[in-house]
């Protein structure tokens, strides 16, 4: 087979490199998707935290020795809010 000219040449680095590139940017799908895939995971997880969270202050807020301590504590704060203005 004879020498390729440079046109020839010049395609046919060009199919390699959109070959290359086709690659690349699957890769980078995959990845996004991976990507999406544990952030969605750690949403998950970081929700489940705050529902339990909410349910313990919940318990906690509703127990009447907190319940009482917490009202005094807010209106304190509340007063003290009211003078500084």
């Amino acid at each position: 087979m004879g020498r390729l000219s440079k046109r020839a040449l010049k395609n046919k680095e060009a199919k390699s490199r959109s070959r290359d590139n086709e690659s690349f940017r699957v890769q980078e799908l995959e990845n996004d998707k991976l990507r999406k895939r544990l952030y969605l995971a750690s949403q998950d997880i970081t929700n489940q935290k705050k529902i339990l969270n909410l349910k313990c202050t919940k318990k906690r807020l509703l127990d009447p020795v907190n319940k009482l301590n917490n009202q005094i504590t807010s209106r304190q704060n509340m007063d003290k809010r009211l003078h500084i203005l």
